[in-house]
């Protein structure tokens, strides 16, 4: 889960999951070619998702939580743990 000390190589500018997915990891430093407004041309277009998460533009997915304690009880599980690797 961490990559730390990493440097990341890519063909194009991170789309909104990879840069999640790079934050996550804790990636140091990432090196790309390719703006997104070349990726946006040949039809992978990120636009309409990061006006929805800067909060833009509304989100026309629904999200519904279904609450179920026992789904808290196993993060709770996890987090008593405690040979858990801290994130």
């Amino acid at each position: 889960f961490s990559l730390e000390g990493t440097i990341l190589y890519c063909t194009g500018e991170p789309c909104p999951m990879c840069f999640a997915a790079i934050h996550w990891a804790r990636i140091d430093r990432v090196y790309y070619c390719c703006k997104k407004s070349v990726a946006s041309r040949i039809g992978f277009d990120d636009t309409e998702i990061e006006e929805i998460i800067r909060g833009e533009k509304e989100d026309n997915i629904e999200f519904i939580q279904q609450k179920d304690i026992r789904c808290e009880e196993v993060m709770m599980k996890w987090y008593s743990n405690p040979d858990r690797v801290e994130y």
